[in-house]
């Protein structure tokens, strides 16, 4: 009986030794570190806050978890929303979480943090970076903490300070904090502003074709503030044209009634809107042929000793040429007018619209939307014309305006607010 005793007292001792063994190997089993990466956030490069490392022991059966200190709290002050971007090395899994003044506002990965929108206020970010057990490294996360204040104040961007006769001013206005859309004003034309999303807009300033050179000014009221662009009106050059035309022409498309028809037709075209863009990239000229009439010239006809302005130009083509929409929208106008003929009107966004007068046939309808490049009728010389051609012309509101910019591609629409 005391030898069996005596034997569990030894086994007892054994295994108390083995354990005491085991745990000394657990707690000075090394830590196999990797070095620790860095983030970018908001274009800074960010050490890591603090680290945690998971060593295998007893074969695996236990784990051991090792802090390590990094960098102090990083404060990054007041960042506009487009500074939020965030950049994480490659190999690791990415997690966040952002709170605002303390309460939980977005968390998820780093794809979805670049969807997330951020309004003004007091946020901390908690970026996680984690990487499993490889044959060299412990499995390890790496956390890193920022402060950031969004401070999102209204502005306004005017895209020119000179600009020619027929040009266009586009204006870029964030509202800030404010859902309230914005508001401006000017002598130069009747703009109107289209939504882009978070509380950005776009609008576009016409400058007549015939409008008197000098200094304005351009208002805008956004988010409970003021600006004001100023822009100087430079004269664009224009040529002289004498035009002979039959008088039996004359006398059927012109006169009181010819007056009373387009300003039944057109005119109210000129002052409707859709609030949203519709066109889509370049505007294309609808049809190759010799220009005839330049855009915005002085022209005689048969003699007259008063000139009359082209509001568009005039481009020679054969009878029935197809004729394309020169970008997409909606037609306000397609029939008969006694002085233009043929005519189409479409609409592409903002009072942007363009017209095509003098078809022979008018392939579409009133309230059709159309895509760039669309038939939309055919070259004619209906109207008041003196042979086959298209009147094209570009007008914002009840202003003319130049088409080549739209056609080049160096009109400020192309710089802001286009699709």
């Amino acid at each position: 009986m005391e030898a069996v005793k005596k034997f569990f007292k030894t086994l007892l001792l054994l295994l108390l030794i083995a354990a005491m063994g085991l745990g000394i190997w657990h707690f000075a089993a090394p830590v196999r570190e990797q070095a620790a990466p860095y983030i970018e956030f908001a274009g800074e490069r960010i050490g890591f806050t603090s680290a945690r490392f998971r060593t295998p022991t007893l074969f695996g059966y236990l784990r051991k978890d090792s802090i390590r200190a990094g960098s102090q709290e990083l404060d990054l002050g007041k960042l506009d929303p487009s500074q939020l971007t965030l950049e994480i090395p490659e190999g690791y899994e990415c997690s966040l979480v952002v709170k605002k003044e303390g309460e939980q506002y977005f968390s998820g990965g780093a794809d979805d943090f670049a969807r997330q929108s951020f309004d003004n206020g007091d946020y901390t970010i908690t970026v996680t970076l984690h990487c499993d057990e490889t044959q060299e490294t412990d499995w390890a996360s790496f956390f890193y903490v920022v402060d950031y204040t969004v401070d999102i104040r209204p502005s306004a961007v005017f895209s020119a300070e000179k600009a020619l006769q027929g040009d266009i001013i586009t204006v870029l206005v964030n509202t800030g904090r404010s859902d309230a859309e914005p508001t401006i004003s000017t002598d130069l034309g009747k703009p109107v502003f289209a939504p882009l999303g978070n509380r950005n807009y776009v609008s576009y300033v016409p400058v007549g074709f015939a409008q008197t050179p000098g200094e304005y000014e351009i208002k805008v009221s956004a988010g409970g503030e003021s600006f004001t662009g100023k822009v100087t009106v430079e004269e664009r050059e224009y040529t002289v044209q004498n035009l002979t035309i039959d008088e039996e022409t004359v006398a059927n498309t012109t006169g009181a009634g010819a007056s009373i028809d387009y300003a039944q037709k057109i005119t109210p075209t000129l002052y409707t809107s859709e609030k949203d863009i519709l066109w889509d990239g370049l505007f294309i000229q609808p049809i190759e042929g010799t220009i005839t009439t330049e855009f915005g010239l002085y022209r005689y006809t048969n003699g007259s000793s008063r000139a009359e302005r082209h509001t568009g130009i005039d481009i020679a083509a054969a009878e029935g040429t197809p004729v394309p929409a020169s970008n997409s929208g909606k037609v306000v106008y397609a029939g008969d007018v006694i002085s233009t003929g043929g005519s189409v009107v479409i609409e592409h966004g903002c009072g942007l619209k363009t017209y095509y007068y003098h078809l022979s046939s008018v392939d579409v309808k009133t309230g059709d939307v159309v895509s760039k490049g669309d038939i939309i009728g055919k070259v004619g010389s209906t109207g008041y014309a003196t042979g086959p051609h298209l009147h094209f012309e570009v007008k914002l509101g009840e202003y003319a305006l130049s088409p080549w910019e739209l056609f080049d591609g160096s009109s400020s629409i192309y710089s802001a607010g286009q699709k």
